[in-house]
């Protein structure tokens, strides 16, 4: 069912691009982020690696130095950290079997690949990201505690 439903994603993603006659990906990544021009279907370009590579620079290095990237990066890193601590078994398999470990997994990787197919940062783009990374840090904050409640209570 799933292969089905990814085949008619696809279809449905190539037929509207195809219909509306959409330049790719390449020229739009040019046109907005290499030379910035209003009309990019009448003057192609094509895109280098050195200007990809400058662009996806440049995006990288503004969203390792925003204050909301910043965030999303203690959250996950804290998360992560959580995952390690509530680990019963070091197979991935068993770590994703839980929906929080698998939010906080697939969020850092929709981040970064979003930032290498497009290096343009808006916040916009990852707004829902970061609220659903803070959800999920907060569920396995709330079930180690939960777990813990006797450990931590006997310590005070």
């Amino acid at each position: 069912m799933i292969c089905l439903s990814t085949l008619f994603v696809f279809l449905f993603y190539f037929g509207i691009n195809s219909y509306w006659k959409n330049p790719g990906w390449s020229t739009i990544f040019y046109y907005t982020l290499v030379n910035r021009q209003p009309y990019p279907l009448s003057n192609p370009q094509t895109l280098s690696f050195l200007d990809y590579f400058t662009a996806l620079f440049k995006g990288v290095l503004d969203f390792i130095l925003g204050i909301s990237s910043m965030l999303f990066f203690t959250i996950t890193a804290y998360s992560f950290y959580m995952i390690y601590l509530n680990k019963k078994s070091k197979k991935i398999k068993d770590l994703l079997q839980q929906r929080e470990n698998a939010l906080s997994i697939i969020c850092v990787i929709y981040v970064l690949t979003r930032i290498c197919a497009f290096p343009f940062i808006a916040e916009r783009f990852f707004s829902g990201i970061y609220i659903i990374a803070t959800l999920a840090l907060l569920i396995i904050v709330s079930k180690y505690f939960s777990k813990n409640k006797s450990k931590i209570m006997s310590e005070y």
